[in-house]
């Protein structure tokens, strides 16, 4: 769904920010805490979260939101934490909110503490390429490497050099690339000739949107150096946080395509949990995973092809499904990091 209609669905439900005690863990509700710990971070009058949200308190979030939720809550937490840790007299274990954020994100994409998970990704619980929950995705790893190299202070030019917290700030770093990296994977062009993005993945309760999602596109075009469709500051609401924070940190002379869509040593790679078929032949494609373990609501293939143009895998109850026969093809397999992940069909052998 995009941002502008969870923002109409979820108005009615926001809760005051000061968490009550025993409220049930809430995404919107962290992602409001890791929004104005991020506003609190930019020298901006204007982002005042006194002004923008007066009903918030900084605080941290309940110890149970850490250890509990979905694969996104488990994220927002850990930056919520990181972020009022890093607060000057909080009191806040700045070294147990910093390894905490710092193994959530590396062991989506290496073997620490029993990873790789694949990005998106728990041990038991797999979000790959969600469109629906991206705001929440993107809010949270924007804002990691934002508090990072603001270290709990206000964030200005020479922050990614001088800050001390350069284990976060390169964890956040390297996820964005490695995402860019599988996006490019996955682009084409609309009929307005922009640049989009069309993903199978996780989280499709319903026919709304699909794989797509028009701020998941201006993240790209920020990535790779592009300017964004839609213009966000920090006065916009919490669903384009990623936004204003890459938009922010460009308009100080912090090179997002530099800072966020390069690794800081190395090259960037794709890290998907279970394995993605890519077959193209001219400007016809499909997008397939095989096999999606530890998926809610799963969508399994988006494809285009003549003369019927985008098609999409069926949802649940009857998900399954596969493209139909691609003969003459290309195939650009990326290899899932979990084991047990499959192999891709021959384009030939799709649908079958």
């Amino acid at each position: 769904m995009h941002p502008s209609k969870h923002t109409f669905l979820l108005a009615a439900t926001l809760t005051l920010l000061t968490v009550r005690p025993g409220i049930a863990q809430d995404a919107h509700e962290e992602l409001r805490s890791v929004t104005n710990l991020a506003r609190l971070a930019i020298s901006n009058p204007a982002c005042a979260p006194a002004a923008l949200d007066p009903t918030w308190t900084l605080g941290p979030p309940p110890a149970s939101w850490l250890t509990n939720g979905s694969p996104n809550q488990r994220l927002l937490a850990r930056v919520w934490q990181y972020g009022w840790a890093l607060r000057p007299g909080t009191g806040g274990d700045k070294t147990a909110a910093r390894n905490d954020l710092l193994n959530y994100i590396n062991r989506q994409s290496s073997a620490v503490d029993g990873g790789p998970w694949g990005h998106y990704a728990t041990p038991t619980g797999n979000e790959i390429l969600t469109s629906s929950h991206f705001q929440l995705w993107g809010g949270g790893m924007a804002a990691a490497y934002l508090l990072a190299i603001a270290n709990g202070g206000v964030v200005n030019s020479s922050s990614p050099a001088t800050t001390p917290e350069i284990a976060v700030r390169d964890a956040a770093r390297r996820w964005w690339a490695d995402e860019k990296a599988l996006w490019a994977k996955l682009t084409s062009v609309d009929q307005n000739n922009n640049t989009v993005i069309d993903a199978p993945g996780a989280r499709f309760a319903t026919s709304a949107d699909l794989g797509n999602n028009i701020l998941r596109d201006d993240i790209y075009r920020l990535l790779v150096g592009v300017a964004p469709l839609k213009a966000r500051t920090c006065t916009d609401d919490k669903y384009y946080t990623v936004s204003w924070i890459m938009q922010t940190l460009n308009s100080i002379s912090i090179s997002v395509q530099t800072n966020l869509g390069q690794p800081p040593s190395g090259t960037a790679t794709p890290r998907v949990r279970d394995t993605l078929c890519i077959y193209r032949l001219g400007s016809e494609f499909v997008f397939y995973f095989p096999v999606l373990r530890d998926v809610t609501e799963p969508l399994y293939w988006v494809q285009f092809r003549m003369p019927e143009g985008k098609t999409y895998a069926g949802l649940p109850p009857n998900p399954i499904g596969t493209p139909r026969s691609f003969a003459g093809a290309t195939l650009d397999q990326v290899p899932g990091v979990v084991a047990g992940a499959a192999n891709c069909p021959s384009p030939s052998q799709l649908g079958q």
